[in-house]
């Protein structure tokens, strides 16, 4: 199965984007204490000059917030996000180093935060501490864990927040890890959830894009899910994945069915690539020189097609890059087929079963 670099993690974008959310689905018993109406602040650049250095090249991701307490007192919230996925000997030294560094350089109150997303029913770390000749130091921090949610099926189902969604679609990841069919048969499942759940348009691509992001499929199986995506928004009349970058888009998938039926093979493969191109240059600040000489290696259609979709649901363009990489190797072991198709395939609505597991309600 393949898998993602830790800092490339979206759980920190849906920290940025649904911090309140957040706080309510995992650490309810402080969010009361938060004046909402107040909002909030993220303190990056301040928690840049307070932050270690690992040795080990690893970045973490830590997010520094401003928000004021009931009776209009200002509090800084450090949340740590231990995205690793494996035990961490030194995560509990490290968030008492950032408390009191940032207490030291700052002098605000705060309140350190963990989240994590291992697999390991035995590890939790919540407090650090040293002791010499009477002299002792305590440090002591709350923490949440996906997988205490493995249980509470319930509450995910009814359970209106957004983070629901994601705590679910990462239990599946890690549930499945050397399954690939099954992970497929879930990943289907949670699209089709979060499709369903009549959020607002900005947070259902958010969402799918996390759920792209966390259920990685191989090559073979990537297909078949792309497949039943355009299956499902058509059955459902729904465009949310299709309206991102809408006109970059529109524009290069209609050249594509233009050309591609008129002039064959060569001008179809061309279109899509110009399709793609325009995708890149419209979402990314910079698309590198190898990257585009990579897509012009290309010469199958239906390969186009799902980096065309790719390229329009990647979070960043490194995760593209490491896309087409994939695509790249997988395809070299076999002859570019000969047919020429619609860049957007139509298909029939057909049912599936479901997974032995009830759906969540987002």
């Amino acid at each position: 199965m393949p898998k993602r670099s830790d800092y490339d993690s979206p759980w920190k974008d849906l920290v940025e984007k649904y911090f309140q959310q957040f706080m309510e689905f995992f650490f309810s018993h402080i969010a009361v204490n938060i004046d909402w109406k107040k909002g909030y602040e993220f303190l990056d650049k301040e928690f840049q000059k307070i932050a270690v250095t690992s040795k080990t090249g690893r970045r973490y991701a830590d997010k520094l917030v401003k928000v004021n307490e009931l009776d209009g007192r200002e509090t800084w919230v450090l949340i740590h996000l231990e995205i690793q996925g494996q035990k961490d000997a030194e995560m509990a030294k490290r968030m008492f180093v950032y408390h009191y560094r940032i207490f030291d350089r700052y002098q605000k109150q705060i309140a350190s935060l963990a989240l994590l997303t291992d697999a390991g029913n035995d590890w939790r770390p919540d407090e650090y501490g040293h002791a010499l000749w009477g002299c002792e130091v305590k440090f002591c921090f709350p923490v949440a864990k996906i997988l205490d949610f493995a249980c509470q099926t319930e509450d995910l189902e009814d359970s209106r927040n957004p983070f629901a969604i994601a705590v679910f679609a990462h239990l599946k990841a890690m549930e499945t890890q050397k399954n690939s069919p099954k992970r497929l048969e879930f990943k289907k499942y949670v699209t089709r959830a979060l499709y369903m759940a009549h959020y607002d348009h900005k947070t259902i691509l958010e969402l799918f894009r996390f759920i792209d992001w966390i259920m990685i499929l191989p090559e073979e199986f990537e297909s078949d899910y792309i497949e039943s995506l355009t299956e499902l928004e058509e059955e459902q009349n729904m465009r949310y994945v299709t309206c991102i970058e809408r006109r970059g888009l529109e524009k290069g998938l209609e050249k594509g069915r233009e050309e591609g039926l008129e002039k064959g093979i060569e001008q179809g493969i061309a279109a899509h690539k110009l399709s793609l191109n325009t995708i890149l240059q419209s979402r990314f600040d910079q698309v590198s020189d190898a990257t585009i000489a990579a897509i012009e290696k290309v010469r199958d259609l239906e390969t186009l097609k799902n980096l065309v979709i790719k390229s329009a649901l990647a979070e960043s363009i490194d995760a593209f890059e490491d896309y087409l990489k994939t695509t790249l190797k997988s395809t070299s072991k076999s002859a570019p087929k000969n047919v020429v198709s619609e860049p957007v395939a139509k298909y029939k609505t057909t049912k599936s079963a479901k997974p032995a597991h009830r759906k969540p309600k987002a």
